[in-house]
């Protein structure tokens, strides 16, 4: 694994092994990607998402980890999941935030699941670069 001049840190260290003078240079471990809900498709991108119906604010605030590991955003709306409405209601609400069409976007896996997995209809990169720049702007990763 080769290390570049960013993944280079100086230290300098007062507790007797060096001066205060003295810096020693030490190799940081590149950070691994941020784990994200997003994966591509050939016809597009595919959203792993965790949905909490009748909540009492419609949001999507953060990427929370499943019992597998997998990440998953986590999307709260306030309609009952009775005849398929909070589908619809993450649909809608998840197509508005990312200015998408609704049209574009399928639950392609559990329509009756809190465990969702959601396709949107597009060229893949241009919708990776599209909602890993909206996770990045919107979403807190202080908690999850």
């Amino acid at each position: 694994m080769g290390h570049s001049v960013h993944d280079i840190q100086e230290v300098t260290c007062s507790n007797g092994a060096f001066s205060e003078s003295t810096a020693a240079l030490v190799l940081r471990e590149p950070k691994a990607p941020a784990a994200t809900p997003f994966d591509t498709s050939p016809t597009g991108v595919r959203v792993y998402l965790r949905v909490s119906p009748r909540a009492a604010l419609s949001c999507c605030d953060r990427i929370v980890r499943d019992a597998d590991g997998r990440p998953a955003l986590r999307v709260a709306v306030t309609a009952p999941p009775d005849g398929g409405r909070a589908n619809e209601a993450v649909v809608a609400l998840l197509a508005k935030e990312w200015r998408v069409p609704r049209s574009s976007m399928t639950i392609a896996a559990g329509r009756t699941s809190r465990r969702k997995t959601l396709t949107v209809a597009g060229d893949p990169a241009a919708l990776m670069a599209l909602l890993n720049a909206w996770a990045a702007e919107r979403l807190d990763k202080s908690r999850g």
